[in-house]
């Protein structure tokens, strides 16, 4: 059985807790935190990977990310963390084979299943 490679992106204590969870799931990661352009060009030319993730607390980093790493691949998968709603939508509209998540999304059913 393969195991996912991913290419994970970010910033903060939330780039620790996906990376955590993606390696508990058995997934390859190859994870640059806090990324410039370069350390994200190495990493797309170092490897091949079945996903790219991108995870922040604020919109600019992923969205910035995004449309760099779909500039460089136009084929890999992206899912970036997004708050703002309209940018979402819109950010899904410009860039193919993107999909968007936020922790509310994520959070909001396990809160409400205990309730």
């Amino acid at each position: 059985m393969r195991r996912n490679r991913v290419l994970l992106t970010g910033v903060g204590d939330l780039y620790e807790e996906v990376t955590a969870a993606l390696e508990e799931a058995g997934a390859e990661v190859r994870g640059v935190r806090d990324p410039d352009d370069e350390s994200l060009l190495e990493a797309l030319e170092d490897g091949t990977y079945d996903v790219a993730c991108i995870v922040a607390r604020e919109d600019a980093l992923p969205l910035r990310l995004a449309l760099l790493i779909r500039h460089l691949d136009e084929d890999l998968p992206i899912v970036v963390t997004v708050f703002d709603r309209d940018m979402a939508s819109q950010l899904e509209e410009a860039v193919p084979r993107l999909q968007v998540t936020s922790l509310a999304d994520i959070v909001a059913p396990s809160l409400a299943g205990p309730a």
